[in-house]
């Protein structure tokens, strides 16, 4: 199923997807790497149009360009190091898409 970039949204498709697999290693207790807090309310504002502390000076989200994201890199392990999450507990290819959706219609905060 594709999904529709217009009707993406960050709150509805995108973050439970960090709370449910990145928040255990990017959440309060452990925002590791470099402080990179994926719960909600505080995940958007560490991603978008960030730099990326291990990737400078390319951008944690860059609105529109999957390529040039570091996130867009990590969780589909083509670029910027270890895949993430890291071992057996990776993306499904359509949560993937969800996140590529986002980014590609510009990453509203919505």
């Amino acid at each position: 199923m594709a999904v529709d970039d217009a009707a993406i949204s960050f709150a509805r498709d995108v973050q439970p997807i960090f709370n449910a697999r990145c928040v255990v290693c990017h959440g309060a207790v452990n925002p590791l790497p470099a402080g990179l807090d994926l719960r909600a309310g505080n995940s958007y504002a560490h991603l978008v149009g960030r730099t990326s502390t291990g990737y400078a000076p390319n951008l944690r989200v860059s609105p529109g360009d999957t390529l040039a994201s570091v996130i867009y890199g990590k969780i589909t392990g083509t670029n910027f190091g270890e895949q993430m999450p890291p071992g057996f507990f990776l993306i499904p290819p359509s949560e993937r898409d969800r996140i590529v959706a986002w980014i590609l219609a510009g990453a509203p905060n919505n």
